[in-house]
């Protein structure tokens, strides 16, 4: 075979195999791009609800872990340690030792995102206002006396008074309300 007709086939090859290796080369960076973008999201979300680890985001995006990070053995061995330790039955130590495990869970998932944090940074790191920290616990309180009441565990306190009086001291305390909300300006 001539040199011109060996010219003639490479340019008839690269013209139909290279349009077909250009998609496989974009559909392998795109399905890359998509799996580090799911750890990443995966990654963004436990690190933001750390602090509210009831909230249904944190355990969407912990359960999530397994198959985002399907590769990443490290991070997959962190999260079986939690996950053992999430099933175990909770005493006196167990809200700290889950602090601790999901502070090493984060700084294992940071390290395989190309994120470079201490672990120290994300156990005492993260901000919740102490006002959800009251308000989740009053809702659980709640939970339980309602629970509590319906069960028949608990009974229902009930005051009888004479007619007329109720009314009397419903008026005294509106009269202090008003009395106590300061005037305006």
């Amino acid at each position: 075979m001539s040199g011109d007709a060996m010219l003639a086939w490479s340019v008839v090859l690269a013209t139909f195999l290279g349009p077909i290796l250009a998609v496989f080369v974009t559909r392998w960076v795109d399905d890359r791009r998509l799996k580090q973008s799911r750890k990443l999201e995966t990654f963004r979300v436990l690190i933001r609800t750390r602090r509210t680890q009831l909230s249904h985001d944190f355990v969407a995006a912990l359960n999530m872990v397994e198959i985002d990070f399907f590769n990443a053995t490290k991070v997959l061995a962190t999260h079986a340690e939690l996950m053992r330790h999430l099933g175990t039955k909770p005493d006196e130590s167990w809200p700290d030792r889950t602090q601790r495990l999901v502070a090493r869970l984060l700084y294992a998932m940071g390290q395989n995102v190309g994120y470079s944090m201490e672990q120290l940074d994300i156990l005492e790191g993260g901000y919740i206002p102490q006002a959800m920290v009251n308000d989740e616990t009053e809702q659980q309180r709640l939970r339980r006396s309602l629970l509590a009441l319906l069960s028949g565990a608990q009974p229902l306190p009930v005051t009888i008074q004479p007619p007329g009086q109720n009314q009397t001291d419903k008026a005294q305390h509106e009269s202090r309300l008003l009395h106590d909300v300061p005037p305006p300006g």
